[in-house]
């Protein structure tokens, strides 16, 4: 269920907006084209490190953030053979818990992924 926001827009008129927020206890996670739809929020909730996996594949183009929770250590990992995934210093690791960072699909490259945030 969607958590709704809800602020102020620039013409000073009440708006909502929808988060949806999705929170991952398993032992690893693959990302779905729903986690890409847009305004998606996860919350990656494990004690031990576990892997953010991408495939290839996915058509969606909007991208994710992601909020490690747990004492595990959360690590976005190629899932097969995307054609990218960067980050500054090629680190894809959550730095430690209670760290953010977001997952931002290339615009017009297929399986191509920029990681950008609190990584280690």
């Amino acid at each position: 269920m969607p958590s709704s926001i809800i602020g102020i827009s620039p013409n000073g008129l009440q708006q909502t907006s929808f988060v949806r927020i999705k929170e991952i206890t398993s032992a690893g996670y693959t990302l779905t084209d729903d986690d890409l739809l847009g305004q998606v929020l996860l919350l990656l909730n494990n004690g031990s490190a576990q892997n953010l996996t991408i495939n290839t594949g996915l058509i969606r183009k909007q991208p994710v953030s992601c909020l490690n929770i747990g004492a595990g250590l959360w690590t976005v990992v190629d899932g097969g053979s995307l054609a990218f995934l960067n980050s500054k210093g090629s680190f894809l690791r959550a730095s430690e818990q209670y760290s953010a960072f977001s997952i931002i699909p290339h615009p017009t490259t297929d399986d191509g992924y920029y990681v950008v945030g609190d990584l280690a």
